[in-house]
């Protein structure tokens, strides 16, 4: 990957989640994914910002189950509705987010999706409180991935790391 590689991977970290991002705030792991599961539909991480990212270890094109991003999707109010709908449900296998089934919001996430296809190499980074999913998998080919996530910081140790933002 390369020294130059990680530099941008942090400066981009630190950049969504609005305080500075060492190495040591990242943990990786390695993903390999075939097929539907319960991250094909839309869904948020968390309610408060997560930043994650993924190393392509095989190229993604749009028939690989590539991850999937709606633009502007981080918005409180919108969050808001979704997660208090979400914890009224009472369903004894619920994910450990809310997924994404409403008819009336649907169109809109499609139509501001963001497909995230690329060569072997190409990296990407996003804010997964925002709307999210894996996309079609069409082809019927294993995704390899290597993901990262910057570790949950307290807000005392945001607003500490957020004086050394440059």
């Amino acid at each position: 990957m390369g020294y130059e590689n990680l530099e941008k991977i942090l400066k981009f970290c630190s950049i969504l989640y609005g305080c500075k991002i060492i190495q040591d705030d990242i943990s990786f792991s390695l993903w390999k994914t075939k097929g539907e599961n319960s991250n094909s539909y839309w869904h948020s991480d968390s309610f408060q910002p997560v930043v994650a990212g993924f190393i392509c270890l095989k190229e993604i094109t749009k028939d690989d189950a590539p991850f999937e991003y709606s633009k502007g999707s981080t918005k409180v109010l919108l969050l808001n509705k979704i997660y208090s709908n979400w914890a009224l449900y009472k369903f004894k296998n619920k994910a450990n987010s809310p997924r994404i089934i409403d008819i009336n919001l649907l169109p809109q996430l499609e139509h501001n999706k963001i497909s995230m296809i690329g060569k072997k190499g190409f990296i990407y980074v996003a804010n997964t409180s925002g709307l999210h999913k894996k996309g079609s998998d069409n082809s019927g080919k294993e995704r390899l991935l290597l993901s990262f996530e910057v570790k949950r910081f307290g807000l005392a140790k945001k607003i500490k790391r957020s004086f050394s933002l440059i």
